[in-house]
């Protein structure tokens, strides 16, 4: 997983989908101070940082870029405002995919020929989605806290 972080102001930002707590962005692109342009497409955002993200906004921005999602987790700028939030439906999707596999396979067990291998199969990858989106999480806590403040706990 990658965590990257972009000083500049952004140059447009085109909503694809909203969510309750977080929303898709088709494209952000943004301009940072030496000139150079960056674009991130098909980026998540929770909904505490999107309000920092309208055309002019400058700060620092949070990038992180994981094996099935991308998107901004955080924002500060240089009045000291500061937000940080990591869009986690993944990570919770993958918990209860997993919970769901359990509950199932023990229902299969006790009143039924076996374990379906599908339910194996969702298991499996229900833990795994787990443990990836939560070291991503990890990961932009960490490195949002080493650069100033705390992230902030949910």
């Amino acid at each position: 997983m990658a965590v990257t972080v972009i000083d500049g102001r952004v140059e447009a930002a085109e909503v694809k989908r909203e969510r309750k707590t977080f929303s898709q962005f088709s494209t952000i692109r943004f301009a940072t101070a030496d000139g150079r342009a960056h674009t991130i497409k098909n980026a998540l955002v929770s909904t505490d940082v999107i309000p920092h993200l309208s055309p002019g906004s400058e700060g620092r921005y949070y990038l992180f870029s994981s094996a099935d999602q991308r998107g901004i987790y955080g924002f500060r700028n240089a009045a000291g405002k500061s937000v940080g939030s990591f869009p986690g439906a993944n990570e919770k999707l993958a918990l209860y995919a997993t919970l769901f596999a359990l509950v199932v396979i023990v229902i299969y067990e006790v009143f039924g020929d076996g374990t379906p291998v599908i339910l194996l199969i969702a298991l499996v990858l229900g833990v795994i989605g787990y443990f990836f989106t939560r070291k991503a999480r990890i990961e932009c806590e960490r490195a949002y806290a080493e650069d100033g403040a705390a992230f902030p706990v949910r």
